[in-house]
């Protein structure tokens, strides 16, 4: 298939090198373009009445507790669904002058490669010592509702056949499967300090790049996508190993006896804790850093010089020259 091709665009290197493999075609990384990269403020939640604003555009949306017990899901389930809240009776009130410790991921629970169980695992040990932390995840499924959602991330992302699938109940983790509006979606992005994830691997990682152009530090894992536009500057980075693949990937993804990269709870919890030791100044360092990376790598300039290469015209930089 990849021989009918003149040409192969992937969005990172890491695609680059995996494709390239099998084929002689040539293989070019041309990054999908956040359409919006260079028109977001690189923080727009300081002070109280942009947060007032975020929490007024997100208040139809209901978010249930994190609730998945896997011999009592079903009444976990209604147990969730009983005390879903929405986000102004969620998150700590602000303290001026002090970051607020909300954490914001964003997922389709049935992708496989985002090694969701050690996020968990690691944000509920993390909360032990941080009663401000709240971590909410924006699920992207489409055969669930708020009342089904738990029961989705035991079956998909908790669940295993060769361990055992243990409690994971809390207050401090808050999901809503509801279909948000670019507006709604850009107020929550708003309203989060850190974005968290914890994948496997990624062939670009959409979300995580929105977030940074919104100037939310990502705490993140760096390989794969990740390690095209991660760093030291613009991030608080999770270790990982490299390891066989759990069983249960290599069998949904048909990649026997490949290595992937693994997460441990424990470096989950260490880089939670870095992150909440960053000082204001350096919060808006690292924002600021994000977001001019993604606005200077992943805005439409960087396409249309693919593009334009790609037809042997000039940019429309150069035009406008």
């Amino acid at each position: 298939m990849l021989g009918l091709f003149e040409e192969i665009w992937v969005p990172c290197r890491y695609a680059a090198e995996v494709v390239g493999g099998y084929t002689d075609r040539p293989v070019r990384v041309v990054p999908s373009p956040i359409l919006d990269a260079e028109s977001h403020p690189r923080r727009k939640t300081t002070g109280a009445a942009p947060r007032q604003t975020g929490l007024a555009q997100l208040a139809r949306i209901d978010w249930v507790p994190l609730a998945i017990f896997a011999r009592l899901q079903g009444s976990f389930n209604s147990h969730g669904l009983a005390r879903r809240r929405r986000l102004r009776d969620i998150l700590p009130s602000d303290v001026p002058g002090r970051p607020a410790k909300i954490f914001l991921s964003v997922f389709n629970p049935h992708d496989g490669r985002k090694q969701i169980l050690p996020m968990l695992q690691g944000f509920l040990e993390f909360a032990r010592t941080e009663p401000e932390a709240v971590l909410l995840l924006k699920t992207t499924s489409p055969d669930d509702t708020n009342g089904t959602i738990n029961q989705r991330l035991l079956e998909r992302q908790v669940f295993s056949a060769d361990t055992q699938a243990l409690p994971l109940v809390s207050e401090r983790v808050w999901i809503t499967n509801a279909a948000l509006t670019d507006a709604e979606l850009d107020a929550l992005y708003s309203l989060a300090t850190f974005y968290l994830c914890t994948p496997y691997c990624e062939g670009q990682n959409l979300p995580v790049l929105e977030a940074m152009a919104r100037g939310v530090v990502p705490v993140s894992p760096c390989h794969t996508a990740m390690a095209d536009y991660l760093d030291d500057d613009n991030a608080i980075i999770i270790p990982h190993t490299l390891a066989e693949a759990p069983m249960p990937l290599q069998e949904v993804y048909r990649i026997w006896n490949s290595q992937t990269h693994l997460v441990s709870a424990a470096d989950v919890v260490a880089a939670l804790r870095a992150a909440c030791r960053l000082g204001p100044a350096e919060i808006r360092a690292k924002a600021a850093a994000a977001s001019a990376r993604v606005g200077g790598q992943y805005g439409t300039a960087a396409f249309d010089q693919a593009i334009t290469a790609l037809l042997g015209g000039p940019s429309e930089a150069e035009a406008g020259a």
